[in-house]
């Protein structure tokens, strides 16, 4: 059962990678550090990672090697941070399937993205070009997806949420959320996670972002995923999150 934004308009090469798959979202919370779960999560049949595609060798045994969909807000500011990341990294970026923009608002002046016509085309939907030199198949969700996501969660929905939404809608047979705190932990990343330029943000997301109550909100909309969806699942950190 999937009782979250059933009319999504998924695109199709989305859905033939994730229909029927064992999939695995995958977040840089750093609690899963030392837990040596990698192996586990390189089982999936796909496994997804929110605003990054590349895994550092001495973080794999943890949080696994593979990365086979990409998550990303591309938002501007965020660019120089993917830009340092297709740098150090170009095969991992050359072996994705597909990359997906899950959000609208590419700058922190688009207060007013929630009134944007369904028409309205953002730069989250063009910033990837100037990196996609080997035509990785992208998407992006546009205005009408996003609107009705935001209005599920009730606030601007975080990478994790959102990208969660959308894969539950492609009725994957399992769906493991995993390294997911919701920014409560004292780690917010595990190490060499964020690009050296984005380092700021292990102290500017600290107890979450994106409006006050919006953490919370959040963590709502996780809880009544993990708890009515039956393909559904979490690890032990998060279950106790979620209940």
């Amino acid at each position: 059962m999937n009782p979250f934004v059933y009319d999504l308009d998924i695109d199709s090469r989305l859905l033939s990678l994730l229909k029927g798959k064992r999939v695995a979202i995958v977040g840089p919370a750093a609690y899963l550090t030392g837990k040596g779960h990698g192996k586990e999560i390189d089982q999936y049949d796909v496994v997804i990672r929110p605003n990054a595609f590349s895994v550092p060798l001495k973080a794999q045994t943890d949080y696994g090697r593979r990365t086979d969909i990409m998550f990303h807000n591309m938002g501007t500011p965020w660019m120089p941070g993917l830009k340092e990341q297709v740098k150090e990294n170009p095969d991992a970026l050359k072996s994705l399937k597909m990359v997906v923009c899950p959000v609208i608002k590419a700058d922190h002046s688009e207060v007013n993205f929630m009134s944007w016509p369904d028409t309205h085309i953002s730069a989250c939907a063009t910033n990837f070009d100037q990196f996609n030199k080997d035509n990785i198949p992208f998407w992006w969700v546009g205005v009408a997806n996003y609107k009705k996501m935001y209005r599920e969660v009730g606030c601007q929905p975080y990478s994790g949420i959102i990208t969660l939404l959308i894969a539950s809608k492609c009725y994957p047979s399992e769906l493991l959320l995993t390294g997911f705190d919701f920014y409560l932990g004292s780690g917010l990343y595990y190490e060499d996670y964020l690009a050296p330029v984005d380092s700021y943000q292990e102290r500017s997301n600290k107890g979450g972002s994106h409006g006050s109550g919006c953490n919370s909100k959040n963590l709502e909309c996780a809880k009544r995923w993990a708890n009515t969806s039956s393909f559904s699942k979490v690890d032990r950190h998060l279950r106790k999150l979620l209940t």
